[in-house]
């Protein structure tokens, strides 16, 4: 995981969250200990990766919402209710590759 500019559909994203899933599931948590109400963010593959990937938001062991990803579509944006939620996983499904960016946490 690294925060840093990266291109997606021929736009640069700066201060981007990028996961590096180097294998075909890969899981990153976060600890928001019921602080924050709304994730909102823009997510697809970055520019140059031609690979599906399924990309899945769990809060406190629950699916939250599931994102199916086709490699070369643009970026889409997104939001999620995350009121309450202690801890919140972003699990990966797919090929190896580069695959989610751009999130944002908001209180």
């Amino acid at each position: 995981m690294e925060a840093k500019s990266i291109s997606m559909g021929g736009v640069d994203y700066k201060n981007s969250l990028k996961i590096y899933a180097y294998a075909v599931e890969h899981t990153v948590s976060f600890n928001l200990n019921g602080r924050y109400t709304m994730l909102t963010g823009i997510i697809g593959t970055i520019d140059g990766n031609s690979k599906d990937v399924v990309v899945s938001f769990i809060g406190d062991g629950n699916v939250l919402k599931t994102h199916e990803i086709v490699g070369g579509d643009l970026p889409q944006d997104f939001s999620l209710d995350v009121t309450g939620v202690r801890q919140l996983t972003v699990r990966h499904h797919g090929d190896r590759g580069e695959r989610i960016a751009r999130i944002t946490f908001q209180k």
